[in-house]
């Protein structure tokens, strides 16, 4: 049980690191009442130093959705990108994706576009001059449009994308720039998709909505917006600040975004007929980093990790989960997260620790390390299966989906 008065001040803590996105405190008090708080965060078990492998494929962990000051403003973000790799470094990190925030239309508006590539080239400057050994620091963006949500955006170039997007091209289709960064090999997450306000909270930041909102109210959207809710690769299921500071020391349940985030995942694949892929971030703005993401890769590079990412081969918060894998009746060998499997019976485990098993979001089974679940599903109709596995949960493995 956690002591009411560290309940009282986690609270003040959770509140304040939203509170740059939506009001109220601010100032150098709100990252020192954050990592205050964060101190008592799960923290995944790292192993020795270099990555893991996991079948065929090395375990990679990493945070997909961390701010850095500069580009991100003093104030807002009050750690440098020094102190971010040496926190990636400690914690046990293989990656780290960078993503400042910019904001929605930036890329059609002359000043801040012009300030957003300011941004990037220095921040690029400043990786290039530094020794970061084997940790791999990816540059991004958090693109942030305060009323519709919000996207972690990586693995293309963002200066080579505005290129091929103009000015011009922008205004008139904002969702041109979505488009070149697929086109580029870049992915994009939707972050914190069910971070709905607390309406009855005395304080005013806890009343911000900064959920996605096409997953919570009815449209029309703005195209691009559109665009991104059918042709992101990514939800962002576990975001560390609002499962340890929101869910777990205000609200007092620390699996309330997990379980309703991994849910809305499953349901969005199915209706779409797509892999989704479950992505991780601290959103750190200040002091502390952690694995949030794992990735199942066939190498230690950005391209490999993106490509994890796109193919689903990923789990959150703990590095358990990304043992899940299943077969179908009569196959020679199991597959693992992110496998699409055709059959009526299908058998599925989970090696590393217990685990809850889920069939299109709903509990089915709870299972103790390497006890097998033998599920019946209608080969003509989309079944959606994923595992909290120990303390992290995994991405979809599919039955009888037409990809």
């Amino acid at each position: 049980m956690v002591p009411s008065s560290f309940r009282a001040l986690a609270a003040l803590a959770a509140l304040a690191s939203f509170a740059p996105i939506v009001g109220g405190l601010a100032g150098c008090s709100q990252h020192t009442l954050v990592d205050v708080a964060m101190a008592s965060a799960y923290r995944p078990p790292v192993g020795p130093t270099g990555p893991k492998k996991q079948g065929e494929y090395l375990l990679l962990a990493g945070d997909l959705h961390c701010h850095v000051q500069p580009p991100d403003s003093p104030g807002h973000v009050d750690r440098g990108l020094d102190e971010t790799v040496a926190l990636a470094k400690k914690e046990g990190l293989d990656f780290v994706l960078l993503t400042p925030h910019a904001r929605a239309h930036f890329f059609a508006d002359p000043e801040r576009r012009a300030r957003f590539v300011e941004g990037q080239r220095d921040l690029a400057a400043d990786l290039a001059k530094r020794d970061v050994g084997d940790l791999l620091v990816l540059r991004g963006l958090e693109y942030t449009d305060w009323e519709q949500g919000h996207l972690t955006m990586g693995f293309a170039d963002p200066l080579a994308v505005l290129d091929a997007v103009p000015l011009a091209t922008a205004r008139a289709r904002p969702q041109a720039f979505f488009e070149a960064w697929l086109a580029q090999g870049g992915v994009f997450a939707i972050n914190h998709p069910v971070l709905t306000p607390l309406p009855n909270f005395p304080l005013r930041a806890a009343r911000g909505d900064l959920s996605w909102r096409p997953f919570e109210t009815k449209g029309p959207f703005p195209p691009e917006i559109d665009f991104a809710t059918h042709h992101a690769q990514g939800i962002e299921t576990f975001n560390l600040a609002v499962t340890h500071m929101r869910d777990g020391l205000i609200l007092g349940d620390g699996d309330r975004s997990l379980r309703h985030a991994s849910y809305l995942l499953a349901r969005r694949a199915r209706v779409e007929g797509r892999r989704i892929a479950a992505t991780g971030g601290t959103d750190s703005h200040s002091h502390h980093l952690r694995a949030a993401t794992w990735v199942l890769a066939n190498a230690r590079t950005p391209d490999a990790i993106r490509d994890a990412i796109v193919a689903g081969r990923t789990c959150v918060r703990s590095p358990e989960a990304c043992s899940f894998e299943a077969r179908a009746i009569g196959a020679p060998t199991w597959q693992g997260i992110g496998a699409s499997l055709q059959g009526a019976h299908i058998e599925l485990r989970a090696t590393a620790a217990a685990s809850t098993l889920f069939e299109d979001g709903v509990v089915i089974a709870q299972l103790a390390a390497g006890q097998l679940a033998l599920v019946d599903v209608d080969p003509t109709r989309c079944t959606v299966f994923y595992a909290r596995v120990g303390e992290g949960m995994s991405s979809p493995i599919y039955a009888g989906c037409a990809f």
